[in-house]
């Protein structure tokens, strides 16, 4: 009896020992993952502003520039005339109905009576079209006095890389 009392006794002291041994390890690998997770808090940070710049670009990629963007006017005007070219002044309104703005290059096209292009813009310089707004471009295109005496009518675009 003596002996089952010796061994119960050394085998709960084995238990109790090993129990506070591993509660200790688990509580040395709890401050450890601590120290982990407010070392990754930064990267998180990081990674959740790529998210949202991700998400930015996705959202801007869901509306379409011909969904969105209308040509309301265009005028033209000869503000200048002699033997080498007809100088015209042309203005494009254009209306942005969704809630992103739009950058790129306006374009012109000058036609004749049977809708042939006579001659395209050249315009180098973007613009911004504003979310749910309306903008104006302007500019000027210096046509041939044989090609200007030919147009009867204008078609206005824009044209978007971004």
């Amino acid at each position: 009896m003596r002996i089952l009392v010796i061994i119960f006794s050394v085998l709960f002291s084995t238990i109790c020992y090993s129990q506070e041994t591993i509660e200790k390890r688990l509580s040395d690998l709890e401050k450890r993952l601590d120290k982990i997770e407010k070392l990754l808090q930064p990267l998180e940070l990081l990674n959740n502003t790529e998210d949202t710049k991700k998400n930015q670009k996705s959202n801007q990629k869901e509306y379409s520039l011909s969904e969105c963007l209308k040509v309301v006017d265009q005028k033209i005007s000869i503000t200048e005339k002699n033997s080498v070219y007809h100088e015209y002044s042309w203005i494009i309104e254009y209306e942005n109905s969704c809630p992103v703005d739009f950058i790129g290059i306006p374009e012109i096209t000058f036609l004749d009576k049977d809708e042939f292009t006579l001659h395209e813009s050249s315009i180098y310089e973007p613009i911004k079209v504003t979310a749910n707004a309306k903008t104006k471009a302007r500019g000027q295109e210096m046509i041939t006095p044989e090609k200007s005496l030919r147009v009867s009518f204008t078609s206005a675009g824009f044209k978007s890389s971004y």
